[in-house]
């Protein structure tokens, strides 16, 4: 996972299509500053499924797919930790170790009580996703995958995301984090989405609608800025593949640079 997102003389990166976004919608009369949802910006919380299962992703038309707008990824793993334990009443979590100073303390202050840890020697890819449903089978245990960096490892969001739609391809129910901030240079935005994947389309009504009465006193409606960016980037098909050029281009070079780095 890349933590720090620069280049080469090392300011933040931010892409040149999010900048002319930016500078639009600062133009913009119509923009205003009231609240949005709870549950998000609907345009962002849409583009952003999307995003990360396929804009012809099957269960996203069959309704099964719910997106929650959060605060970055850690708020939600933290919101999706407080489902889980207060309405599902799961108390054990076992956490990569590699992961555990930026997951622990979300499980932790859900109240679960028994936090276990384990050592992931590779990458999960898509062409492990069989035995991995096996596993979780075996073991009764619900996925919940966190992927704060899609596009930032291969240069494509659809490179990185092939494990989150293999296990949505063959029916698994699971909560999926994401975060959108770094790769559209909004750090400082907390763009962050909690996706439920569910088997069952009437489900996700439910779910949304504990997910409202539990961030509301944690952070009552999520921030627009960051989301109504994002949005204008990926809902404009020529701004979508601007930025995917240029975050391909970005994660090339970068990539290149550490190669040389290790010679």
């Amino acid at each position: 996972m890349k933590v720090a997102v620069r280049t080469t003389d090392l300011a933040s990166w931010t892409p040149e299509v999010v900048k002319d976004v930016l500078r639009e919608i600062s133009s913009d009369e119509a923009v205003n500053h009231e609240y949005i949802p709870v549950p998000g910006l609907p345009e962002f919380t849409s583009a952003a499924t999307c995003l990360v299962f396929g804009d012809n992703c099957g269960v996203v038309f069959e309704n099964k797919i719910g997106c929650f707008q959060t605060i970055g990824q850690t708020g939600a793993v933290r919101l999706g930790a407080d489902f889980l334990h207060r309405q599902l009443r799961l108390n054990t979590v076992v956490i990569p170790r590699a992961s555990a100073d930026l997951y622990d303390g979300a499980f932790k202050a859900a109240s679960f009580g028994d936090v276990r840890y384990y050592n992931n020697s590779h990458e999960l890819n898509s062409s492990g996703a069989s035995d991995l449903i096996e596993t979780l089978k075996e073991r009764n245990l619900f996925p919940f995958v966190v992927a704060g960096g899609l596009g930032l490892m291969s240069g494509s969001v659809e490179g990185d995301a092939g494990v989150i739609r293999s296990l949505t391809d063959r029916g698994v129910e699971m909560f999926v984090a994401v975060s959108l901030s770094r790769q559209f240079g909004l750090r400082d935005d907390g763009v962050g989405c909690l996706f439920v994947v569910t088997s069952d389309d009437s489900a996700w009504l439910t779910v949304s609608s504990h997910l409202v009465y539990m961030a509301a006193p944690m952070w009552g409606n999520p921030p627009q800025h960051g989301a109504l960016v994002v949005s204008r980037t990926l809902n404009d098909t020529n701004k979508r593949q601007r930025w995917e050029k240029e975050l391909q281009s970005f994660v090339q070079r970068d990539n290149q640079e550490e190669d040389g780095d290790d010679l």
